[in-house]
């Protein structure tokens, strides 16, 4: 096969033009091809476990919500001194996730 410039650029051109007219085929078949790896890796993520050792590090990290005894007191006081504030507690404790 003689491979001069003269007897490639038909060969290009060929090429090309066969691209043009299947372009939304192949198109459409990458975009396919993307979305099926997408959906196994996200497969994949979602089976994937955590271990032990990772849990119990996040625990760990959890730091406790801390009021001071002085803040405590105020809103006990102001819970007493109003009757709406009252049963907003008395309904937040029976209730936590009422709205």
């Amino acid at each position: 096969m003689n491979t001069d410039v003269k007897n490639i650029l038909p060969l290009i051109f060929k090429a090309l033009a066969w691209l043009r007219h299947h372009s939304v085929v192949i198109s459409i078949t990458v975009v396919a091809i993307l979305y099926a790896a997408l959906v196994v890796q996200i497969n994949i993520l979602n089976r994937k476990q955590p271990s032990d050792t990772s849990i119990n590090e996040k625990v760990q990290t959890i730091k406790q919500l801390k009021i001071d005894q002085s803040t405590a007191n105020k809103l006990k006081k102001l819970e007493n001194n109003s009757s709406e504030v009252k049963t907003l507690f008395k309904d937040a404790r029976e209730n936590p996730f009422q709205e």
